[in-house]
């Protein structure tokens, strides 16, 4: 008879040093891959395939001549080369005002985006602005309180390569109507009156002594 085994889920801690590690014996600096291990599991606590996309990713990086340096002026729609995830995701966090002040940078050919993802994310809490990534079809809203939503399932999805690449910086709003803040600011003004009368009637015997 066989039985079945039960998987234990890998901690946060093994994610990091196992991706670190594995990032290290492919060639990655240690800092490099210090930022890599942080990044695949970010990707795992969004319930995103990290260490599947990275898997492959090392397996393939060699054979996929990419680029790993970068001038944010020179990032266009019409570059040739496919660009690195990971160097480019290290160029814009280094970066980060650039992309503020840029607002929106739009290139192509971009391998294996989702491992590009959470550099995104970085980049909106430096900024402390949310940023809209767009890869081909793919549209993902990264907020700065380290939360996301996206158009479709992308969970155990190993996604290689991404066409058309748009990072866009949103400008921070409110999810209220200013008629609803009104209503509710005016309707807090109540307590002021309330609270006035109540200190005017303590301060009026405030400090007397009955010695009669």
């Amino acid at each position: 008879m066989i039985t079945g085994c039960t998987l234990e889920m890998r901690t946060s801690s093994e994610i990091i040093t196992v991706s670190k590690r594995a990032a290290k014996a492919s060639g990655f600096s240690w800092g490099v891959s210090e930022e890599i291990g942080k990044n695949i599991n970010l990707l795992e606590m969004f319930n995103l395939s990290g260490v599947e996309n990275f898997n492959q990713y090392l397996k393939e990086k060699d054979s996929l001549n990419l680029e790993s340096k970068f001038n944010i002026a020179n990032l266009s729609s019409s570059n040739s080369s496919v660009c690195c995830p990971i160097f480019l995701g290290i160029y814009l966090l280094d970066n980060s005002n650039k992309v503020l002040n840029l607002k929106k940078i739009k290139f192509s050919r971009l391998a294996y985006p989702l491992i590009f993802l959470p550099f995104m994310q970085r980049i909106s809490y430096n900024i402390g602005k949310n940023i809209r990534l767009n890869f081909d079809d793919v549209q993902i809203e990264l907020h700065l309180t380290n939360t996301l939503s996206i158009n479709q399932d992308l969970k155990r999805k190993i996604i290689k390569s991404a066409e058309a690449v748009t990072i866009e910086v949103l400008e921070n709003e409110d999810s209220f109507s200013n008629k609803v803040w009104e209503e509710l600011h005016e309707l807090s003004t109540n307590t002021f009156v309330e609270e006035n009368e109540r200190l005017k009637s303590n301060a009026a015997g405030a400090g007397l002594v009955d010695n009669d």
